[in-house]
């Protein structure tokens, strides 16, 4: 289990190689790298609510190309949160 004095966290996506300097990749390929960051950023996200105690604020700061704020909140939805006082923000962000 996670701390129990943890109260507020900060979830920040971050460019995977080759999207911080604009390197072109082929469309199955940029594809298949948002879909797994999108599957592990989500498995994050689903832990720390699951786990988390006393946890009061969840930040997420993701870009828009990676995931969609309908497809965040259809996951979240089915997230348990083990701290019933949890608020979450969602941030856009820019890689």
């Amino acid at each position: 289990l996670l701390s129990s004095t943890l109260e507020c966290v900060e979830i920040r996506e971050v460019a995977a190689r080759g999207e911080e300097t604009g390197k072109k990749r082929a469309r199955n390929g940029k594809r298949t790298v948002l879909m797994h960051k999108k599957r592990i950023w989500m498995e994050a996200v689903r832990y720390i609510l699951e786990n988390s105690l006393l946890l009061k604020k969840l930040v997420l700061c993701f870009s828009p190309k990676t995931i969609k704020v309908s497809e965040i909140s259809k996951s979240l939805a089915t997230f348990t949160k083990r701290s019933p006082k949890c608020e979450i923000f969602i941030r856009w962000t820019s890689l």
